[in-house]
């Protein structure tokens, strides 16, 4: 799991996003997503691991530490709206760092339980959506 941990944060460091900064914060999003074969193995790794997580405490506690370097990306991304002014007005970046984890990791257990269902485009249409929906304006 912490190899599955290292690669993702590894991807996401070496990146670069250019363009504007929904796009970027979104490529980030879809960087924890299984939008290819390699992101799928990952989450199927995550899952498994946070499952028997509840049974073995050895686990429980880097499962914990998982989860709050997860809910710290997602604050980054959410203050990162507020510090570029394009959140909402009164916007409170903690609840929707909460919100926005539960948003992906649910998409992802969806993508992962019924990929019919949700091919890529039609996930990345939600996480700009759901990223839009915390801007100021809709545009």
């Amino acid at each position: 799991m912490e190899l599955v941990s290292d690669r993702v944060q590894e991807r996401i460091s070496k990146s670069t996003y250019g363009g504007p900064p929904l796009e970027a914060m979104k490529a980030v999003l879809l960087e924890v997503l299984p939008v290819d074969e390699e992101r799928k193995l990952e989450m199927e790794v995550w899952f498994a691991f946070m499952a028997r997580s509840l049974s073995d405490p050895a686990l429980h506690e880097l499962g914990t530490r998982f989860f709050h370097e997860m809910r710290e990306g997602m604050l980054q991304i959410t203050q990162g709206l507020k510090e570029l002014e394009l959140a909402r007005p009164g916007l409170d970046a903690e609840l929707e760092a909460d919100r926005l984890m539960v948003f992906i990791d649910g998409l992802a257990l969806h993508m992962i339980l019924h990929p019919s269902h949700y091919p890529l485009d039609y996930c990345e249409e939600m996480v700009t959506g759901h990223l839009k929906s915390l801007c100021r304006t809709q545009t």
